[in-house]
């Protein structure tokens, strides 16, 4: 027989080491997170619909909050799943400059500031998450949209979650049937279409203050509210 080699020994781990990951017991290393989300398109996904938009020069504007798409994310049993970016695809006879901005909702809750479209695609990223999904639950969130007042009549718009990778996790794997399509809106022109101003009192507060008491129903903010054209 061959000569035998010894390994030599290494050092008894005592405590914990910082740069050891224990990758068995979740997703990505992180402890009781999730290994997998699955992503449908919602049973109550918005149908196509008109969308208003009113292009009178400097005072028109656009339909607001419109829903383009809702999809459904179910985390695995096994434990929670983050979601920290997600992005979308125009899809319709349109251009980018027809959205103002795109939100992403949970429910009445909006989730994020506006997004723009550039080339076609919106992202939406936050590296601490943008929501996250309790284990053996499902989520639905929608992608809403403020039309831009400029956006003419006869246009087609909606939005796509293309591609399994287009969802990232902090690190459960991502299935279901893509691409997953909302469907498209239409739009049209009104040249009354109403709108709501809010503009704050430029004399109150009359100066900061320094100390505030303790008191119920304290005023901290005034403003106005005045529509145009419809109540």
């Amino acid at each position: 027989p061959g000569e035998r080699r010894r390994r030599s020994g290494g050092t008894d781990i005592a405590a914990a080491v910082a740069t050891l990951t224990d990758t068995s017991s979740g997703a990505g290393g992180v402890a009781n997170a999730g290994t997998g989300l699955t992503v449908a398109l919602a049973s109550d996904n918005p149908a196509s619909a008109t969308v208003i938009t009113d292009t009178t020069a400097t005072t028109g504007n656009g339909q607001a909050n419109v829903s383009f798409l809702k999809v459904n994310f179910t985390a695995a049993a096994d434990g929670d799943v983050v979601v920290k970016n997600l992005k979308f695809k125009r899809t319709g006879i349109s251009a980018d400059t027809d959205l103002d901005g795109l939100y992403l909702y949970d429910g009445a809750t909006r989730l994020t500031d506006a997004s723009s479209i550039s080339s076609n695609y919106v992202t939406f990223n936050n590296a601490s998450g943008l929501f996250t999904v309790t284990k053996g639950t499902t989520k639905s969130i929608t992608l809403t949209g403020d039309m831009y007042y400029a956006a003419t009549s006869g246009k087609t718009i909606g939005m796509t979650l293309v591609a399994a990778t287009d969802v990232v996790t902090n690190g459960a794997a991502v299935s279901g049937s893509f691409p997953m399509a909302g469907n498209l809106m239409s739009t049209a022109n009104a040249t009354d279409l109403g709108k709501v101003t809010f503009s704050g009192y430029a004399s109150y507060p009359t100066a900061a203050a320094t100390d505030i008491s303790a008191a119920n129903d304290q005023e901290v903010f005034r403003f106005t509210m005045a529509s145009t054209n419809q109540e």
